[in-house]
């Protein structure tokens, strides 16, 4: 067993006491799932790497098949066919995220290539953003900072250990937030105008 594959047991296993008592898993039913994990680990990354996906890729994604697996033993009928579907769509997510990531990077790179006094506006633009997003209160800002780097509500409940419910609760309450103060300036600057 590898480093990476025996890091991964020790994870389930020291997560495993709280997930237990949250799913109700029984002894018998943890033994089943570390006896799977244990059969199946080289089997779902040949599987994934079968797919065209790179080592790295395949482990994560298969890192967090196996994981959502665990979290749900007892409701999963076909655990085998259950993990390489979840990890092949968990390594799809990963991708497109990696190729949003990858395009916003462009994209600043041609920004900063632009003519000076664009690249300046660009700056200044990101600046007043990032001024604006300052306001908001912690867990408001945390959610918009995870939204702006492309994670979806679920990654980013996962990473904050927050509910999916709060997450696009903290979002809807930050945007109308920072609607209302750009709304208050745009009215300052229009009444500033007219005087």
């Amino acid at each position: 067993m590898d480093a990476f594959t025996a890091g991964l047991l020790q994870r389930i296993r020291a997560t495993e006491s709280d997930l237990v008592r949250a799913q109700g898993a029984t002894e018998q039913e943890r033994t089943e799932f570390a006896a799977f994990f244990r059969k199946d680990w080289p089997d779902l990354l040949r599987h994934m790497a079968v797919l065209g996906w790179d080592e790295a890729a395949a482990k994560e994604a298969a890192q967090e098949a196996m994981t959502r697996l665990f979290e749900g033993w007892s409701t999963v009928d076909h655990p085998k066919s259950w993990v390489r579907t979840t990890a092949q769509r968990a390594a799809k997510k990963a991708a497109s995220r990696d190729a949003q990531r990858l395009t916003r990077s462009r994209e600043a790179a041609r920004l900063d290539a632009q003519e000076p006094s664009r690249a300046l506006d660009s700056v200044t633009e990101s600046q007043e953003v990032l001024r604006l997003l300052r306001t908001l209160p912690p867990q408001q800002r945390a959610v918009m900072a995870w939204t702006y780097d492309g994670f979806s509500s679920d990654e980013i409940s996962h990473l904050l250990a927050i509910p999916r419910a709060t997450v696009d609760s903290h979002r809807r309450h930050a945007r109308n937030r920072l609607k209302e103060i750009l709304r208050r300036r745009f009215e300052g600057a229009e009444g500033g105008e007219h005087q």
